[in-house]
């Protein structure tokens, strides 16, 4: 029996693996054929070759923790859709003269990408838990806001980020819990 060579192996699983995302894909509301990975897209805009996609460019112009919110790609429209934080007029006028009829621009978002990363963050702590709320997945939105799956008790987690956070600023549903799954090969 001839054996694939370990490299050739290697390129298979890493092909694979891109193919599958690596991320959680999801549409995103309002805009048909869109898709984001936590709440960035990566880049689908076909057309444009320069040295940074026009996502990248915007991400790092308006930065994580100062303007920048999140980012849809909508390929079918080959625009993007950047979300702001009261960014200022001569950057959005910046990013729309690198990649011009690309960006269409939302600049009242309520939160920083940045800022919504710091939340994220603090939701793995003890003090949730001891509130009877067992957080199983958290991610930010590209809108200012972050999503956190519990197990139970969602209108109780619900009513505990809004009196911490405030209204509006975390969105809480119910999800279950990852399953570990088991290599096959290890059993016998």
């Amino acid at each position: 029996m001839k054996r694939a060579p370990v490299a050739v192996t290697v390129v298979i699983s890493v092909v694979a693996l891109a193919g599958c995302g690596g991320s959680r894909f999801a549409s995103s509301p309002g805009l048909a054929g869109a898709q984001y990975r936590h709440g960035r897209l990566a880049p689908q805009v076909p057309h444009l070759t320069t040295a940074l996609d026009p996502i990248s460019y915007a991400e790092r112009v308006a930065g994580d923790n100062r303007y920048f919110a999140g980012v849809v790609d909508d390929p079918h429209h080959g625009t993007v859709h950047l979300n702001l934080v009261h960014a200022p007029q001569s950057l959005i006028t910046r990013l729309r003269a690198a990649y011009p009829d690309t960006f269409v621009v939302d600049n009242n978002a309520p939160r920083t990408w940045g800022f919504v990363l710091g939340l994220q963050r603090a939701t793995h702590s003890s003090y949730w838990k001891a509130h009877g709320v067992d957080i199983v997945e958290s991610w930010p939105n590209q809108y200012g806001s972050l999503h956190v799956g519990v197990t139970s008790n969602v209108a109780v987690a619900q009513a505990l980020f809004d009196v911490k956070y405030g209204p509006g600023v975390v969105h809480v549903s119910r999800a279950e819990p990852a399953t570990p799954v088991t290599d096959p090969r290890r059993l016998g």
